[in-house]
C-alpha cells in the first residue's frame, strides 16, 4: 500500500471528500441515522405529548405555567442526552471516514463500537469548550450593556424618538459576539473529534494540540470552513426547499393535515436532509486535519494506521 500523502489544496480536499462520501455513502448516512432517527422520533414525540406546535411552546395558548416548565425540562433532558450522542456519531464517523481512507472495511457498528472508549472524554472536552464560548459571552455583555446605556438617551431625547442607534448597535454586537465565537471555537474545537479518536489525547491536550494545528495556518482554516459552511447551508436550503414544496404540492394543498404534523413532517425532512449532509462535513474536516498534519509533521497513512490501532487498544486496555 502507498503509504505517502501530499500536501492537498482545498480543492483536492473536496474532491477527496466527495469521493469517500460517494463510495462510502450507506456506512456514513447509517452512522448519522442511527443517532438522529431516534433522536427525531424522541422530539416528535415529546411535541405531540404536550400537543404544542415545534415553532413555540406557547401555541396551544396555554395560562399553565407547570405545563410549560414541564414540558421545558422534557425538552432539555431530550437535548442533552441528544447532545451526548451526537458527539458520538460525531466519532464514529471520524473512525468510519479514517478506516476508509486507508482502505479498510467497517461496518456501522463496528465504528460506534470503537467510538464508546472516547464517548466521556470528547463530551467532558466540549464541555469545557462550551464553558469557554460562555464565558467569552458573559465578558462581552457587560461592555455590550454600558454601550447601550451610552447610546439609549440619544435615542430617546430627540424631537422624533428614534431606537435605530440601540438597534444598530445590537447588530453589531451581535455580530462581533458571532465572530469571536466562531474564531474560539475553531482555535478550540475544530479538530477536537479527530485528535481525540486518533491520537488519544486528554481534554486539556487536545485543545492545546487543536490550537497549535490551527494557528500556523489560521487564515488558511477560517476561509476553508467559511467555504464548507456556505456550501453545507445552500445545499441544506436547496434540499429543504425542493421538498418542502413538492410536500406543500402534492400532499399538505390536498390534505388537511393540523400545523402540528406539518411542522413535524418538516422537521423529519430535515433530518433526512442531515444524514446526507453531516457525513460530508465530517470528511472535509478529517482530510483538513490529516493535511495539517502532513504539512507539519510528514504525517501518512503508515502512521495513521498505527495510532488508529494503537490508540484504540490503549484506551480499551485502560478502562
Amino acid at each position: 500500500m502507498e503509504t505517502n500523502m501530499l500536501p492537498m489544496t482545498i480543492g483536492d480536499i473536496f474532491d477527496e471528500a466527495f469521493d469517500l462520501y460517494k463510495h462510502n455513502f450507506a456506512l456514513l448516512a447509517g452512522i448519522v441515522a442511527l443517532v438522529h432517527v431516534p433522536a427525531e422520533i424522541g422530539f416528535s414525540l415529546l411535541f405531540l405529548s404536550f400537543h404544542l406546535d415545534p415553532s413555540s411552546i406557547y401555541a396551544n395558548q396555554t395560562n399553565d405555567v407547570s405545563y410549560v416548565i414541564g414540558f421545558m425540562i422534557a425538552w432539555m433532558i431530550v437535548l442533552i442526552i441528544w447532545s451526548f450522542l451526537f458527539v458520538m456519531q460525531n466519532s464514529a464517523l471520524t473512525i468510519a471516514i479514517s478506516e476508509k481512507y486507508l482502505g479498510k472495511n467497517i461496518s456501522i457498528g463496528g465504528a460506534y463500537r470503537r467510538s464508546l472508549p472516547f464517548f466521556w472524554k470528547l463530551n467532558v472536552t466540549w464541555g469545557i469548550i462550551s464553558l469557554a464560548m460562555l464565558a467569552l459571552v458573559f465578558i462581552l455583555s457587560p461592555v455590550f450593556s454600558f454601550i447601550v446605556a451610552i447610546a439609549a438617551p440619544f435615542a430617546i431625547n430627540q424631537n422624533n424618538p428614534s431606537i435605530a442607534p440601540v438597534v444598530i448597535i445590537t447588530s453589531i454586537f451581535l455580530s462581533i459576539i458571532s465572530l469571536a465565537s466562531m474564531v474560539l471555537l475553531v482555535l478550540m474545537g475544530l479538530f477536537i473529534t479527530q485528535i481525540v479518536v486518533v491520537e488519544g489525547k486528554s481534554s486539556i491536550q487536545s485543545i492545546q494540540r487543536n490550537f497549535q494545528l490551527i494557528l500556523g495556518r489560521f487564515w488558511r482554516v477560517i476561509g476553508f470552513t467559511v467555504l464548507l459552511s456556505l456550501i453545507v447551508l445552500a445545499l441544506s436550503i436547496a434540499f429543504m426547499g425542493t421538498l418542502s414544496a413538492t410536500l406543500d404540492l402534492l400532499i399538505f394543498q390536498w390534505v388537511n393535515f393540523s400545523q402540528l404534523i406539518q411542522d413535524i413532517t418538516n422537521d423529519v425532512l430535515f433530518t433526512l436532509i442531515w444524514m446526507f449532509i453531516q457525513p460530508f462535513w465530517m470528511i472535509c474536516l478529517t482530510l483538513l486535519y490529516y493535511d495539517h498534519r502532513v504539512r507539519t509533521e510528514g504525517f501518512d497513512l503508515s502512521l495513521l494506521d498505527k495510532q488508529m490501532a494503537g490508540n484504540f487498544v490503549k484506551t480499551v486496555s485502560s478502562k
